[in-house]
């Protein structure tokens, strides 16, 4: 599962996020769907998180925040199920607080 580039050890979404950063975006986008995939085939949360996170930023850079949408918003807290580590959806106070700086 993970992959050597030179003496570093990279997993699937290390280097999907590599190559995003490169420009490299289809490549990327390989890198993170197979992460994606084998996320959803192991139950894996955490790195399905990661690697839809990762997409997402894909999406925007190619100008589709509609598409960035809804690859995150399944995977938004909701109610009973509040983690540290997951993204809340914004309020519309915070996105104001956000643009008066």
């Amino acid at each position: 599962m993970y992959h050597e580039i030179g003496a570093s050890m990279l997993s699937p979404w290390e280097l999907g996020r590599l190559r995003l950063a490169e420009g490299a975006w289809e490549e990327a986008s390989r890198y993170l769907e197979d992460c994606t995939a084998k996320a959803h085939d192991t139950g894996d949360l955490q790195a399905l998180r990661l690697a839809q996170g990762t997409l997402a930023e894909r999406d925007l850079l190619q100008g589709r925040p509609a598409a960035a949408h809804a690859r995150l918003v399944p995977l938004l807290d909701r109610p009973g199920m509040e983690e540290w580590h997951v993204p809340r959806k914004p309020t519309a106070t915070s996105s104001s607080s956000r643009r008066r700086g």
